[in-house]
């Protein structure tokens, strides 16, 4: 008897259950409403009814545009529709012969409104709750400059937003503010101090621009890790300020989309651990101060487009820092060879490098360059503009016999033309002289048979100064 009781009254529960349900979407029942209640409300100039909550009950006299307290649907999470087209909130109120200033929109006041399509705030408004207009339909929105942070999760869901203003006086963004969205091109005012990632879902805007404060110019804008996760790939362009001084660890870490061209901060000194690992790019370009490529900085990152100018004030690459990925084209203007972390770049790909006139020598016999150049995926050369090059292109450095066991014939022709030599050197993979020799015939014998078996660099120099180079390889 007690289990045909206990049956009977759960089917009741969940029978009684459903007809509440039902109530509730036919609108016949009021579901609970969950937010902080109001204290008044008032059509605007359109019509429309807004729902205030006092703020300030002294002067100055404040409220806050509220949660719309119609609805039957809080409980459900269902799509609401309370407002039409346009919302327009007033810059004032008035409530019992009061004057009131609008400050603020509260948290989740236009939460799942689909009727909406363009909000137009007044200046006075200086505050935005989180999730505000999250799941509505909004199309455009401007918010005003008193506005100083934006609440996490402020435009999550709102898949028609194609028009956003942010202006000058906002500081920080939280969290997820999107998640999904139409605009084209996201412009953060100079004002921007504090930026976290935009969103955990995917966003198809195509560029994106940090404006520059040369009112404040010593102030940092302050980036967080992985602060542009889920960018798609649509984006062709990133912009950063002068402002921004340093970027964080793992910046575009896991960006799988694409992205065109990232344009890094011209103040910026180093490209920090991580920061492009595993990422997806076209181009990138490096400012003129830098002076460190972190480790990991590149690892594993694909460069549709790599060819890279790593500028003249570099001093280190780090540890891994080109390590994976496809083939490589780098141009260095550095004249000092910058010191390289371990495994900077892989050489089971192909790398090329250009250094500045008159430094390939220097590059040859530093440490980790010289061990690099002995690889056949590996190529060095001079810049196109350097004195000498054209003779070198035209000539011809023929060693042999290569692998060499006691003596190595040298010769340079030119056209067929063999002309003046002067010295000969062979430097071992770290780069340390280990042998030289003064040479005036063409060709020359150069006996190397005092050396352990193992790869050299040879540097034949002609009698015009111009330098050759040939790996040898000593059985």
């Amino acid at each position: 008897m007690d289990k045909i009781m206990t049956k009977t009254s759960l089917f009741g529960a969940v029978l009684a259950l459903a007809a509440l349900l039902l109530a509730v979407c036919a609108g016949g029942l009021k579901a609970q409403n969950p937010w902080p209640d109001y204290d008044f409300k008032a059509a605007n100039a359109d019509g429309d009814t807004l729902y205030y909550r006092i703020t300030s009950a002294t002067a100055p006299y404040t409220v806050a545009v509220t949660r719309c307290h119609d609805s039957a649907t809080f409980d459900l999470q269902l799509p609401l529709n309370d407002y039409d087209y346009q919302i327009e909130v007033p810059g004032t109120v008035t409530y019992n012969g009061i004057p009131y200033a609008v400050t603020a929109v509260d948290e989740k006041a236009f939460y799942l409104q689909k009727g909406i399509r363009d909000v137009q705030l007044p200046a006075s408004i200086a505050a935005i709750g989180s999730y505000a207009f999250a799941y509505s339909n909004i199309v455009s929105i401007d918010v005003p400059g008193a506005v100083s942070i934006l609440k996490t999760g402020t435009f999550e869901g709102c898949d028609s937003l194609a028009s956003l203003t942010l202006n000058e006086g906002l500081l920080e963004i939280e969290e997820n503010i999107f998640s999904s969205n139409r605009i084209q091109t996201l412009t953060f005012p100079a004002s921007l101090r504090k930026f976290r990632p935009l969103t955990s879902g995917t966003l198809p805007c195509k560029r994106i621009v940090f404006q520059s404060d040369s009112l404040h110019p010593n102030d940092t804008l302050y980036l967080s890790p992985s602060c542009f996760r889920g960018l798609s790939q649509q984006l062709q362009q990133v912009v950063f300020s002068d402002n921004i001084f340093q970027l964080p660890d793992g910046c575009f870490s896991g960006f799988h989309s694409w992205v065109g061209t990232v344009v890094l901060p011209a103040r910026l000194t180093e490209i920090p651990y991580r920061c492009f690992y595993e990422g997806a790019l076209y181009d990138i370009q490096f400012p003129e101060n830098l002076e460190t490529i972190s480790d990991q900085a590149f690892m594993s990152a694909f460069i549709d487009h790599p060819v890279f100018t790593i500028p003249a004030s570099t001093t280190h690459i780090g540890s891994k820092a080109f390590y994976g990925g496809g083939p490589v084209i780098l141009t260095l203007e550095c004249e000092q060879p910058p010191t390289l972390g371990s495994q900077a770049f892989n050489t089971n790909r192909q790398l090329e490098f250009t250094v500045p006139c008159g430094s390939l020598s220097l590059y040859l016999t530093a440490p980790g360059w010289s061990e690099m150049v002995t690889n056949p995926r590996v190529s060095m050369g001079e810049g196109s503009g350097c004195v000498g090059v054209d003779d070198y292109e035209q000539g011809t450095l023929k060693v042999w016999p290569n692998p060499v066991e006691v003596a190595v014939n040298v010769q340079c022709t030119m056209y067929n033309v063999q002309f003046g030599m002067k010295a000969v050197e062979v430097f071992d993979v770290y780069g340390k002289l280990v042998h030289t020799e003064n040479v005036t015939d063409n060709p020359a014998r150069v006996n190397v048979s005092d050396l352990r078996a193992g790869v050299y660099i040879l540097r034949v120099t002609d009698a015009d100064g111009h330098e050759y180079h040939q790996k040898i390889v000593k059985k």
